[in-house]
């Protein structure tokens, strides 16, 4: 008869190193806090989906590591997940199907961690300088249920749902070394600059002008935080992923209902 706990419990020590404690299932121990769902609502209740299947783990230096397996994931509830996740100081990553511990190809894995060993067990991705449309599309589809829309050799357009209704598109160029992104929103929300314009000059631009300077040709573009349309080139092939990541995480949390008086058609303007 198969022992799902226990199989579970053997392919988490052989992936991580891990072995399984008896602590409470709550991602505020993972920050090294206490679970306040004795007290008041914790943010270990709102997440029971995500974290089906949960169980929470002991690394090789006793630190706590907790991982969620469920059948489905979805997009609004898993940029949620993650700007909570973040406030604690922690990062998570979505594994796919294959690399479950409780039911392999039938239920994912995602694994919440204090920010430096998540570092240590991501997959390789953008750093290797070597990402790909697949690593792309898998993250699209993952992270924030988006997919793909239109496609030629060397751009790709994916739709992903914001939680104020809609979708925004994303569009991703994707060459040997040099590469661009490009957020359209006008279907999703009314913008203003703030506080999307700091977000970019400290966490985008940054990318871009290494990018610039070390092409020194061709011209740049620096996102900003007006308007419905902003896009980042160049962009080092290695920095890609990492920053698409960032930056779409940022407009889930920044997004909000558009004004319906803008509605035209159905579409904001």
């Amino acid at each position: 008869m198969t022992n799902y706990h226990s199989d579970q419990e053997r392919r988490a020590a052989e992936a991580l190193g891990v072995r399984p404690s008896a602590a409470r299932i709550c991602p505020r121990l993972v920050a090294g806090k206490r679970c306040l769902v004795f007290h008041r609502p914790c943010v270990c209740l709102p997440y029971h989906h995500l974290l089906d299947h949960g169980r929470i783990w002991l690394d090789q230096e006793g630190r706590y590591v907790l991982t969620g397996e469920p059948y489905e994931i979805d997009g609004h509830n898993l940029g949620r997940f993650t700007k909570d996740m973040a406030a604690l100081g922690l990062q998570i990553s979505v594994k796919p199907k294959s690399e479950s511990f409780w039911y392999p190809g039938h239920t994912f894995l995602i694994l919440i961690t204090r920010k430096s060993l998540a570092a240590r067990e991501s997959p390789p991705s953008a750093d290797s300088g070597h990402v790909s449309w697949e690593a792309i599309e898998e993250t699209v589809r993952q992270r924030w249920g988006g997919s793909l829309r239109y496609r030629n050799s060397r751009e790709r357009f994916y739709g992903i749902p914001s939680p104020a209704g809609g979708h925004m598109t994303l569009e991703v160029t994707l060459r040997p070394r040099w590469c661009s992104l490009a957020v359209d929103r006008w279907r999703t929300t009314d913008r203003h600059e703030e506080p999307s314009q700091a977000w970019f000059e400290e966490h985008a631009w940054p990318v871009v002008q290494k990018a610039y300077k070390e092409k020194r040709t061709g011209y740049g573009a620096l996102p900003g935080g007006g308007g419905s349309f902003s896009s980042a080139s160049p962009i080092d092939r290695s920095d890609l992923l990492d920053l698409l990541i960032a930056w779409v995480d940022a407009e889930l949390v920044w997004g909000k209902p558009a004004d319906s008086a803008k509605n035209v058609g159905g579409a904001t303007r």
